[in-house]
């Protein structure tokens, strides 16, 4: 009886061991991927097979930047799921990895090159040793010929160079060896830094109803993937359109390639759980330009708490993920829209885990806009062209960097600040040398006069506009007179021509419309009176770099 209970407690320890070690191990790949600002959620469909009873998966390969809390698995009403876990496999399996055997290979082989060329080059060495001993003891032995000890000398000639000659080249064969070896060891680097990216392992465990085969429909939020909005700005000329490409600039620093995948970019906030939202109190105040947008905070602050989360993980497991090669994951504050945006990319995508951004087009757009010039000639006597684009408000833009076309040239850079838009978007064209401003002082009618206990300045300029385009154009020429921040101080108005006056600023304004080859003249004069005793500075200077030779 003893001997049947034994056997039967070793048949079901057997079936228990068989059991647990029965785990389906499942290498997957994304089939979509949304991107958010920060973060990604990755979408999987995976076929398995099932048997009646418990089942257990193991997904391997997986992003070890996954944040458990967001992993959901849908296997259909006949199946129930019994868990869900996840770790970090801290050097147990390892997949294999075409491309690391590839670049493992390599080294083997240019190491075994390398090791041939040492051995061909101590022979050389050798030989030359030989050849040098033999001279010596020939020079020394005064009973050869003549003839003999010429013949040996032509001999030792010829032979010393060409083993100077192969040396040299042998020299050469070992130097691009190794400069070979160097660039396979940073692929090499880069593949394994990748694997240590994706070292991610959950397990799945599941009772059947039946022997059947479903599809798994599962998913999971990471957090080292992003993107950054990209704007192209055409313009063929002043009265054109303006065409807007909207595009958007992707990166993965995942682990894992995402290869010919759906792509969808959100503006949606990654850290989504299953908590209502609140509502709070809302008071208003007037903006500045250093607000910051509640919805840019919530980026920042979730992906921050992603970052900590991943850092506890990889703690926990008492391993260090070295991020070394990997892009510099930084978040800055952008303005988005109140309302989640997604932006369904129709055609297919790779997406490589590779260090690069990927730029993908969002959609094109042909917007009005109406072209102004602007001018502050007592900073910059150059005039910018701006594009005043209207109808913005429904394009649903993010703050990021433009790159601006004019006239199918290259013009530069510039960022699109939502936090200053109004009725209109405005976008520096930049310079145009064909309107020409220029600030003159008129020596003659300016002045400093010493009065009993008072000094009176007075300062008169004038300002040349000029119009040198083939069409009209419409500008905003800008200049300031001082204002008194001491009773003791006064300033008196003599000359604006006409200019809108803000008396709290003293900006002068003047909207302009210039035809064709057309100028003209503005003047500002003013008087400043202050006591005697006292000095004000007004010669303003700006502060310019100078390069200097030590």
């Amino acid at each position: 009886m003893k001997t049947k209970l034994l056997t039967l407690f070793f048949v079901f320890s057997s079936f228990l061991l068989f059991a647990q070690g029965n785990e389906t191990i499942i290498s997957s790949t994304p089939d979509e991927v949304t991107v958010f600002l920060s973060g990604a959620e990755l979408h999987h469909q995976t076929a398995l097979k099932l048997a009646a009873g418990q089942n257990e998966f193991r997904f391997v390969g997986l992003p070890s930047s996954i944040n458990m809390n967001s992993v959901s698995f849908n296997l259909g009403e006949k199946v129930k799921i019994l868990s869900v876990s996840g770790e970090i496999n801290v050097g147990g399996r390892q997949k294999v990895n075409k491309e690391r055997t590839f670049w493992e290979d390599s080294v083997k082989y240019v190491e075994m090159e390398l090791t041939k060329l040492a051995g061909e080059t101590a022979v050389l060495e050798i030989e030359q040793k030989l050849l040098a001993v033999n001279q010596n003891r020939i020079g020394s032995n005064n009973g050869l010929s003549l003839a003999e000890l010429q013949a040996f000398s032509a001999h030792y000639i010829s032979r010393t160079k060409d083993l100077v000659e192969k040396s040299a080249q042998q020299k050469l064969k070992v130097a691009r060896w190794k400069e070979r070896l160097e660039k396979i060891n940073q692929a090499l680097t880069k593949v394994k830094e990748r694997e240590i990216n994706a070292n991610f392992e959950i397990s799945l465990i599941v009772i059947s109803k039946e022997n059947q085969t479903v599809t798994a429909d599962w998913s999971y939020v990471i957090s080292e993937a992003g993107w950054s909005p990209v704007y192209d700005l055409r313009s063929k000329g002043i009265g054109k359109p303006i065409a807007f490409t909207y595009k958007g600039d992707i990166f993965n620093n995942s682990g894992v390639d995402w290869k010919n995948i759906k792509l969808t970019l959100s503006t949606a906030d990654v850290t989504q759980n299953t908590n209502p939202p609140y509502l709070t109190a809302w008071k208003l105040d007037f903006s500045s330009a250093n607000d910051l947008n509640y919805y840019a905070q919530q980026v920042q602050s979730n992906a921050n708490m992603l970052n900590n989360r991943l850092e506890m993980e990889e703690s926990r497991a008492g391993v260090g993920v070295n991020r070394a090669g990997s892009i510099t994951t930084t978040f800055s504050d952008v303005a988005v829209s109140e309302l989640s945006i997604e932006f369904e990319i129709k055609e297919l995508y790779n997406i490589l885990s590779d260090n690069r951004a990927y730029s993908v087009e969002i959609n094109e757009y042909e917007l009005k806009a109406d072209y102004t010039y602007i001018c502050t000639p007592k900073m910059d006597k150059d005039a910018f062209l701006m594009a005043r684009i209207l109808g913005w408000e429904t394009l649903n833009l993010i703050e990021g960097n433009a790159n601006i076309y004019f006239n199918d040239s290259y013009i530069g850079k510039t960022f699109i600040n939502l936090r200053r838009a109004n009725d209109t978007l405005d976008i520096s064209l930049g310079r145009d040398k064909k309107v020409i401003v220029n600030r003159i002082k008129k020596q003659d009618f300016s002045s400093r006069k010493f009065l009993s206990s008072t000094v009176r300045e007075l300062y008169t300029y004038e300002i040349n506009v000029r119009n040198t385009n083939s069409v009209p154009i419409s500008l905003d020429l800008t200049d300031q007179i001082p204002t008194s921040g001491n009773g003791e101080i006064e300033i008196e108005i003599l000359e604006t021509s006409a200019a809108k006056l803000n008396p709290d600023s003293g900006l002068l304004t003047w909207n302009i419309n210039l035809a064709q080859g057309e100028a003209k003249t503005y003047t500002i004069s003013y008087a400043i009176k202050y006591p005697k005793s006292k000095t004000i500075n007004l010669n303003k200077t700006k502060i310019q770099k100078q390069y200097k030779k030590y």
